[in-house]
């Protein structure tokens, strides 16, 4: 286990890389560095964005929302280093947090 691993909480998503198990958490922090590292511009632009993803991107997403649960490693190396099944398993993952969060499933209770 990593040393910085912030604990899993409801609503996070596993994915796994390299053999390893990572958990994706979606935060105003991480909402934040999406918005910003894909140019700003808010939900609609966001969704355009998240429309016409390709690996790279969906790397940088990755990374965002690793961020949360490792705040203090390499997420982007992390990311990076994932292969496209990976990336794909990932991308099924994220869908189903983000889904989750703006239908309110992941608010606590």
């Amino acid at each position: 286990m990593i040393a910085s691993y912030q604990g899993y909480q409801p609503g996070d998503q596993s994915i796994v890389i390299a053999g390893d198990t990572y958990h994706l958490r979606l935060t105003l922090g991480a909402l934040a560095e999406i918005s910003a590292r894909f140019g700003g511009g808010g939900p609609l632009h966001l969704a355009q964005v998240f429309r016409n993803l390709n690996d790279d991107a969906a790397r940088t997403l990755l990374a965002c929302l690793l961020r949360p649960c490792l705040p203090s490693e390499d997420v982007d190396r992390l990311a990076a280093s994932a292969s496209s099944p990976e990336i794909a398993a990932a991308m099924s993952a994220i869908t189903e947090i983000i889904n989750k969060t703006f239908r309110g499933e992941n608010a606590p209770k």
